[in-house]
């Protein structure tokens, strides 16, 4: 009896503990705890405290019945169904009725963007030669978890190694899922450059041999313990919150696995931050736009590259778009936006997120972690369900095509404009041919599109179909942009992760050290023709030679 109180006392204090951490995410309990129980050793320990306040509930209703006579016969129930009613009411009814997995945002005020036209003209002015054309570089990164966040890093670092003086340079990086924690390293280093398009790498995420490569640590840890210590009890307690929210005109704001997971982001960064000027460097708990303002007024850095985030909402299909540009609305309809069917989340929100949620806008992986509910600022009403960038397209390439159509179009007679797109494809999977991946020696109309070669059961084929669209958008993509791009002198290189020897690299948001050191190595023409990438990106990023063009 002794041991059984015991454990039920022990397994009611992370409860009572998740019900305060659920509503104000104070003591930041999922990432402590993960900090002792890594991966997925917090999900054994949580459940496992769990099994008695569970029993101890399933023996106080087990005298309950709900069965009642018909004739001689009994029918209904000869139990309550304890675990089953709590799974529909924390999962399925208040979810249902309450803003349980609200994105979480700083504050109602954010900066005065610039538009589109006025970042290029600005950009063209400081990064691109006085005379000849103009030619920005676009960097697509993939999703893919940390694998994907790693190697777009690693080309993000060769593309700034590579470029030379008067040279093209980097303009834009569009990003989805995991490959934006990559991408939010680079910028915010970049954000500390005096000439960011200009920068000479990524030194500071470049890792040495044998030493831990940054951002490559434990994220998982902290979102499995977010399911079970904040999303539960947020879910059981919160038609009481949104009483006092009512009454106080408050927004619900975080406090679940979804805000767990972004300060795992932030505390991945810090591992990088403490090799930098504590005082010089940002935290990934700053303001998404103070990567690139200086000031709410919209003093833009000087020569700072754009970032597009492509999240997707789940309501309409269509990308979400975190970036520092502004967008039209039904006043300023004549502002520049050549990503059709997107919405800006600025816009649409009325507010401003942390760099950790810019990240997790795009990188909200089914069912591993919930949609973000857009619920916005200044309306207090739902305007999107944010769900990963992956769902509409998973390279991020139709964003970057979107630009590079409206930068060509700026083109004069002049100055043409002519963008340079580089992808990085963090797949990392076994048995990938160097004629799988399209790059421009390969013929985009050839019939080795990549499959799984299995045959999908009847029932399951649907949704098995439904998945495998979004790498069916990114194989025309890829095909339209080696049609565009790749003339005399190329303008597209494509950087496909392999696997590791024949080994996959895990799909996860944990690495290990050998898996993430293999990643900023994978240049080599071992696998895929990464090596003879390098030479076409050397080439494509040299100065143009006097009335030349791309």
């Amino acid at each position: 009896m002794i041991p059984a109180v015991v454990l039920s006392a022990v397994g009611l204090i992370p409860l009572a503990l998740g019900v305060i951490e659920a509503f104000t995410f104070a003591l930041q309990l999922p990432n402590r705890l993960a900090a002792l129980f890594p991966g997925p050793g917090i999900a054994v320990l949580l459940l496992g405290l769990m099994i008695g306040p569970l029993v101890a509930l399933t023996f106080v209703f087990d005298g309950l019945t709900s069965q009642f006579r018909l004739g001689s016969s009994r029918l209904g129930l000869s139990r309550p169904p304890v675990l089953t009613v709590i799974l529909l009411y924390v999962f399925v009814f208040v979810p249902a009725l309450f803003h349980v997995h609200t994105v979480r945002m700083i504050d109602g005020s954010t900066t005065d963007r610039l538009s589109l036209k006025e970042v290029f003209a600005q950009w063209t002015t400081i990064c691109a030669p006085a005379t000849g054309p103009v030619e920005p570089v676009i960097v697509a990164v993939s999703g893919g978890a940390t694998r994907a966040g790693l190697w777009g890093a690693a080309v993000l670092d060769r593309t700034l190694r590579a470029q030379r003086e008067n040279g093209p340079a980097l303009f834009a990086v569009s990003s989805v899922s995991g490959g934006s924690l990559g991408v939010a390293g680079a910028m915010t280093l970049l954000s500390l450059e005096s000439l960011p398009c200009r920068a000479n790498g990524l030194p500071m995420l470049r890792p040495t041999d044998n030493s831990r490569v940054p951002l490559a640590g434990d994220a998982l840890g902290p979102l499995l313990g977010g399911w079970l210590l904040d999303d539960i009890p947020r879910s059981a307690f919160d038609p009481i919150a949104a009483l006092v929210r009512w009454a106080t005109d408050h927004r619900p704001n975080g406090g679940d696995s979804a805000e767990a997971i972004e300060r795992a982001f932030e505390d991945l960064w810090s591992d990088v931050r403490h090799k930098l000027a504590p005082n010089r460097a940002p935290g990934w708990g700053s303001p998404f736009l103070s990567l690139f303002y200086t000031d709410r007024a919209g003093t833009y850095r000087a020569g700072m590259p754009l970032w597009f985030a492509n999240g997707t909402d789940a309501t309409t299909g269509n990308r979400v778009i975190t970036t520092p540009i502004t967008a039209p609305n039904a006043r300023d309809s004549e502002l520049p936006w050549p990503f059709r069917g997107a919405r800006d989340f600025h816009t649409l929100m009325g507010g401003d997120v942390s760099i950790a949620t810019a990240i997790n806008n795009t990188a909200r992986f089914p069912y591993l972690e919930p949609f973000g509910e857009m619920l916005s600022l200044k309306t207090k009403k739902q305007v999107g369900s944010l769900v990963d960038g992956g769902y509409f397209e998973n390279e991020g390439l139709q964003t970057a095509l979107d630009l590079a159509e409206w930068l060509a179009a700026q083109s004069t007679s002049s100055r043409p404009v002519q963008p340079i797109i580089v992808q990085a494809t963090g797949d990392g999977e076994a048995d990938v041919r160097p004629v799988d991946v399209m790059t421009c020696p390969n013929t985009s109309d050839g019939a080795f599109i990549p499959d799984d070669k299995h045959s999908a059961l009847q029932i399951l084929a649907p949704l098995f179909g439904l998945y495998h669209v979004r790498g069916g958008h990114s194989a025309v993509l890829l095909r339209q942009v080696r049609d565009q791009f790749c003339g005399p002198l190329p303008r597209f290189v494509h950087f496909y992760l392999p696997a590791d020897q024949g080994r996959p690299i895990p799909l996860n948001w944990v690495l290990s050290n050998t898996s993430a050191q293999f990643i900023w190595k994978a240049f080599t023409d071992e696998q895929v023709l990464n090596g003879a990438e390098l030479k076409r990106l050397d080439a494509a990023l040299m100065p143009p030679s006097p009335g030349t063009t791309r």
